[in-house]
């Protein structure tokens, strides 16, 4: 049956078609039959403190083996070792926009399917109140410490014999 099935020549010129296709390709991902999906789910149980961003996403699933791109014309890395701070840009900014342009109307490049565009965006203002929240955090811990530092400097010279008066 399978075989009447693939004799035929319309299943002949669905694979041309199909192999055609494929060598259009300008970047293929290299995560074969585990797909996208689970190698984010991989990312995430690895590292769940710090959740995958798109570039780092993209990067994972379109890199060989070896180490290479599977296009030699990607230049993410590049940018992202000029300025790390970029991968964690909005959707319309990250390297992954600035080498393959903003993403049309559907699928988000790099990311598994059934995201879009109008379901990251929310997030975003999520994530921007998150970060700011953590940047003053930081800021306040970092006021902390110096005035845990500068208390501990007043009770090391207010102990100390020098400045004592002896009558």
């Amino acid at each position: 049956m399978f075989v009447d099935m693939e004799s035929t020549e319309h299943a002949r010129i669905r694979r041309e078609r199909g192999k055609e296709n494929r060598r259009m390709m300008k970047n293929p991902h290299t995560t074969g039959r585990r797909g996208s999906t689970r190698t984010v789910e991989e990312m995430v149980a690895n590292d769940p403190a710090n959740p995958p961003s798109r570039t780092d996403i993209f990067v994972v699933t379109h890199t060989r083996k070896n180490g290479t791109f599977v296009s030699e014309e990607i230049e993410i890395n590049e940018i992202v070792a000029r300025d790390p701070s970029t991968k964690y840009k909005d959707l319309d900014h990250d390297p992954v926009a600035e080498v393959f342009g903003k993403d049309a109307k559907g699928r988000v490049l790099g990311l598994r399917s059934g995201v879009s565009k109008t379901t990251r965006m929310p997030a975003a203002h999520y994530k921007k109140k998150s970060e700011e929240a953590e940047r003053s955090k930081l800021e306040l811990q970092s006021q902390i410490n110096y005035l845990k530092q500068e208390g501990a400097q007043t009770r090391i010279s207010a102990n100390s014999p020098s400045d004592q008066v002896f009558g």
